[in-house]
C-alpha cells in the first residue's frame, strides 16, 4: 500500500488596490493499493513447407483500490481563505486542515484475454487474426 500526503498554501485571488489578497490551500491524502499481472505465451509451428504460424495468447489483470481525502484550511478567522496584505506577507496565524472538501473512494479492476495467429505465407503475404476479451469495472 502506498500513502501520499501533500499540502499547499497559496494565493487564491488577485491583489486588490489596497494591497490585500486571499490565501487558501489544501491537504491531500491518498491511500492506494495496486496489483498488476501480465502473461504472454507464444508457439510457432510450420504447416507444410511454406506456411508458418506464430500463435500468441495472453492474459492481463489489474486491480487498484484508492481512497482520496482533501481538506481545506481553517485559518481560525474564516474557513477556507485568509485575507492578508502584500506589505506584510508574514502571517503567523494558526492553520488547520479540518474542513473536508473532497472524499473519494474508487475500486478499479481490468481483465483482458487474447489469442492471435500470425500466418506467414512467403514471400508476399502475412495474415494476422485474433480475438480478445476486455472487462473494465469501476
Amino acid at each position: 500500500m502506498a500513502v501520499f500526503i501533500y499540502q499547499n498554501i497559496m494565493p487564491v485571488s488577485q491583489v486588490q488596490a489596497d494591497g490585500s489578497f486571499n490565501i487558501g490551500g489544501y491537504v491531500n491524502d491518498t491511500d492506494r493499493e495496486s496489483f498488476f499481472a501480465q502473461t504472454d505465451l507464444s508457439y510457432s509451428f510450420n504447416m507444410g513447407e511454406s506456411i508458418r504460424h506464430n500463435v500468441v495468447t495472453g492474459f492481463e489483470y489489474s486491480a487498484e483500490d484508492q481512497f482520496n481525502l482533501s481538506n481545506a484550511p481553517d485559518f481560525g478567522v474564516r474557513l477556507g481563505t485568509l485575507n492578508i496584505n502584500i506589505d506584510n506577507t508574514t502571517n503567523l496565524s494558526p492553520v488547520s486542515f479540518s474542513q473536508v472538501s473532497r472524499r473519494r473512494n474508487s475500486d478499479v479492476t481490468n481483465t483482458s484475454l487474447f489469442i492471435q495467429d500470425q500466418i506467414e505465407i512467403p514471400d508476399y503475404l502475412e495474415i494476422i487474426g485474433g480475438v480478445s476479451f476486455d472487462s473494465f469495472e469501476i
